[in-house]
């Protein structure tokens, strides 16, 4: 099959690029749900109020043991992954009340450094506190900007610290078919999903600070591709406090950024915001300054429905079929005049490329399967995947819901008369009226380790990839 020859070359893959990911760096306190973590609970405490949620993302902070419960129910209960900010208060009792499997890196930057580093590539990272905690998790080969008699140095991320705070996200994990018992309610996990509750603290910015900032033409011409993480934090306490403030300062950091390096290839990794009108703005204003965006399947009619597509993002939630996919990702990708747009799905990834683009769909086609090999490994060992582990599983197949994905958009394109070519079910790809399309079946893990990271681990690595293959030409 066409596929597996696609797969066998896709593994043959290196990471030839220096890739740097700011801002948003964390300790990750993992923490697979068990029962009997919840039977000790409500042993414990049986007074604890069976509080019902009916809408998760409507309650912020997770500021009540009450409404942590409600929430994983819920959160369980629609299969659907969940973020919150935590105070000091709730993460102790979860200290004292449920089991840690393992802690760490996280946050986006941390994850997508390592990742590209055990991958080979010549990583960087910023972030704008750096504790000896924190330091200690990144890979030995992750660099740090470091200023120095006015100048910038590129440091092991392990030998620096800046401060003694640590940023921890505590991440609830759920396993796909998991029935659990919160008090007399049982509750059903149609899918794998993660409740994601985040510390916060003033120190912690997602700009770079003024030190840095002075150099950033200096540190954007020493590398390839910037991966941004962060930006739905909409503010920095003290220096830029309104979202109008925030959006200035993250624009003129990003042309800086791009100064001495018109080639940089600058990438916004989507996170949500907590409020709808702020993220319309941010994504309006900060999106034209980068080349490429990802996002998940779950995160986009989000996106659509707050930056006014309420026509695509009503049809997705009736249908997440792959032709309405494609409908949504297609209109983003052009009111934003992205080069690149990259969508990740359950059993597969969708790209959207702007005509003429650096690399051949093939190319891209093949950064894809690399990245999906890369993921999959890491749902399997629960960790960063390393160039070696990628060509252990060089015979590995696609998952056949992948493949019909590819079908279904083939068949649905016709009936709306989109004229997808006949051999888009083997080639995956699609030459469209100003842009191209590669639409990719994932390598999917039916009892992963861990889902921690994953979906920025296969954001990176995709994009990672095509920029060393446009090395390589």
């Amino acid at each position: 099959m066409a596929w597996e020859q696609y797969v066998r070359e896709a593994a043959k893959t290196r990471l030839r690029c220096r890739t740097f990911a700011a801002f948003n760096c964390n300790i990750d306190v993992v923490i697979e749900v068990e029962q009997s973590d919840l039977d000790r609970i409500y042993e414990e405490e049986p007074k604890r109020t069976q509080l019902v949620v009916t809408n998760p993302t409507e309650v912020s902070p997770a500021a009540s043991e009450d409404h942590l419960l409600a929430i994983l129910q819920e959160s369980a209960a629609r299969g659907e992954s969940h973020y919150n900010v935590a105070d000091l208060g709730l993460t102790e009792w979860i200290d004292r009340k449920f089991s840690v499997n393992r802690t760490e890196a996280g946050g986006e930057a941390a994850i997508i450094a390592n990742q590209t580093a055990a991958l080979g590539a010549d990583s960087r990272v910023y972030t704008s506190v750096l504790s000896p905690r924190q330091a200690e998790v990144f890979h030995r080969r992750v660099k740090f900007p470091v200023i120095s008699a006015g100048r910038v140095q590129w440091i092991a991320a392990q030998q620096v610290a800046n401060d003694n705070w640590t940023k921890l996200n505590y991440i609830f994990e759920f396993r796909k078919g998991t029935t659990l018992r919160f008090g007399e309610r049982k509750i059903f996990c149609p899918k794998a999903i993660q409740v994601i509750l985040s510390t916060r603290d003033p120190r912690f910015s997602m700009a770079f600070d003024p030190q840095t900032e002075r150099h950033l033409a200096d540190i954007g011409s020493a590398v390839d591709v910037a991966f941004m993480a962060g930006y739905h934090h909409g503010r920095v306490v003290g220096r830029a406090e309104s979202l109008e403030e925030y959006l200035a300062l993250s624009i003129d950091q990003l042309r800086a950024l791009a100064q001495k390096n018109k080639a940089l290839a600058l990438h916004f990794q989507y996170v949500p915001m907590a409020m709808v009108s702020d993220e319309r703005r941010l994504l309006a204003q900060l999106t034209p300054e980068f080349a490429s965006f990802s996002i998940d399947e779950q995160q986009l009619p989000h996106v659509l429905e707050a930056c006014g597509f309420t026509a695509h993002a009503a049809n997705l939630r009736w249908s997440n079929s792959p032709l309405r996919l494609y409908e949504g990702a297609r209109v983003l990708f052009e009111a934003w005049d992205l080069e690149r747009f990259h969508l990740r799905m359950a059993c597969g990834q969708m790209v959207l490329v702007k005509k003429p683009y650096s690399l051949t769909l093939e190319n891209v086609r093949l950064a894809c399967l690399y990245a999906s090999l890369v993921t999959l490994v890491r749902a399997r060992k629960g960790k960063a995947t390393t160039a070696s582990d990628v060509a252990k599983f060089s015979e590995q197949p696609v998952s056949a819901e992948g493949v019909q994905m590819l079908a279904q958009l083939l068949e649905q394109g016709r009936q709306h008369g989109f004229g997808f070519a006949a051999d888009m079910q083997e080639t995956g790809i699609a030459d469209c009226s100003g842009h191209g399309l590669v639409l990719v079946p994932m390598h999917v893990e039916p009892d992963p380790v861990s889902t921690v990271a994953l979906g920025d681990s296969l954001s990176a690595t995709a994009y990672a990839a095509e920029i060393s293959l446009r090395h390589k030409l």
